[in-house]
């Protein structure tokens, strides 16, 4: 048995593919660019989770609002009806709320 882990020593030691091949640096250095890579990657995953989540939320969101006025216009509300009441729900986004003062604003 202690052969065997004298073997695996002396084969660890003869070829370190890491010291070899990457970049050439030490292993501090190779920790320090490991530890890099995984905090960009992971940010680069919660942002985009974020983006993904944030279009669905509004794709469902749209949805929901268009089946609402579709079932009021069913009952027979007019179109002033379902606008007043379109207009009067709440904008969770400060897009949504921009865009909403931009089609409010007074001109001249």
């Amino acid at each position: 048995m202690l052969s065997i882990l004298q073997d695996v020593a002396v084969l660890a030691q003869a070829s370190d593919w890491w010291t070899e091949n990457f970049f050439g640096l030490d292993q501090e250095k190779r920790f320090v660019i490991l530890i890099l890579a995984i905090v960009f990657g992971t940010t680069i995953l919660i942002t985009i989770a974020g983006i993904i989540g944030g279009t669905l939320s509004g794709i469902h969101r749209r949805r929901l609002e268009a089946n609402l006025k579709q079932d009021m216009l069913d009952r027979g509300m007019s179109a002033e009806d379902v606008a007043q009441v379109v207009e009067s729900t709440r904008l969770d986004s400060f897009l949504d709320r921009w865009a909403a003062g931009q089609g409010k604003r007074k001109t001249g």
